[in-house]
């Protein structure tokens, strides 16, 4: 007999989109301090040298989370063709809709496996 994985799958589809939701806001809060920064130095008509290497700086870690998303992205398309495979349906948890940031999340697998 084969168990049941939609519900386990719920929750590995709520928290996948969570993190995905939770790095582009970081890439966003990141974006604008790149536009703070460099719209402080115009402002303050301080020489493009000035600040230069923490803007750098800030360009590498923008660099950096987006290969971190890009690695999320192909974790979600890996999971997809999992579910595939053991015959879960695509958001097959939330009625065919990705739950809104702030949703509360489903039961965790610790609860599912003692249910």
């Amino acid at each position: 007999m084969s168990r049941d994985v939609r519900p386990l799958a719920n929750v590995m589809a709520h928290d996948i989109w969570a993190v995905e939701f939770s790095h582009d806001r970081h890439l966003a809060k990141t974006a604008h301090f790149i536009a703070t920064m460099a719209e402080a130095r115009v402002a303050s008509r301080a020489p493009a040298f000035v600040g230069h290497e923490a803007l750098v700086c800030a360009g590498e870690a923008i660099q950096l989370q987006l290969a971190a998303r890009a690695k999320l992205v192909e974790l979600h398309e890996r999971l997809q063709d999992v579910a595939g495979q053991v015959g879960v349906p695509e958001y097959a948890g939330s009625g065919g809709q990705k739950p809104e940031p702030g949703t509360p999340e489903p039961r965790s697998p610790r609860e599912l496996e003692a249910a």
